[in-house]
């Protein structure tokens, strides 16, 4: 699948909704992490497109389990995150 192809973040951030009811793990998430993950994704090919613009070798997105993400965007406050793990959290 092209960049070209799969539209934009924004059109994708009004999908949201409609997906939560196709897929319900995405009702379990807060909806603007959600909007932000989305514009992860494009952000990171808009980082591919310019560093092939830049006559650089690149690959392709790869697909990454959401256990290797070490970070997850919250922009709102009014939450709690609750250490289930065990893990501490460092800096």
């Amino acid at each position: 699948m092209d960049a070209d192809d799969i539209g934009s973040a924004y059109k994708h951030h009004y999908r949201l909704p409609n997906w939560k009811d196709e897929f319900p793990v995405f009702s379990e998430g807060n909806p603007k992490t959600l909007q932000r993950t989305v514009t992860r994704f494009y952000q990171n090919l808009s980082n591919l497109e310019d560093q092939k613009e830049n006559r650089n070798r690149v690959g392709k997105l790869t697909w990454r389990s959401p256990t290797e993400f070490q970070s997850m965007p919250f922009l709102q406050s009014g939450f709690e995150l609750k250490n289930t793990s065990g893990r501490h959290a460092t800096r």
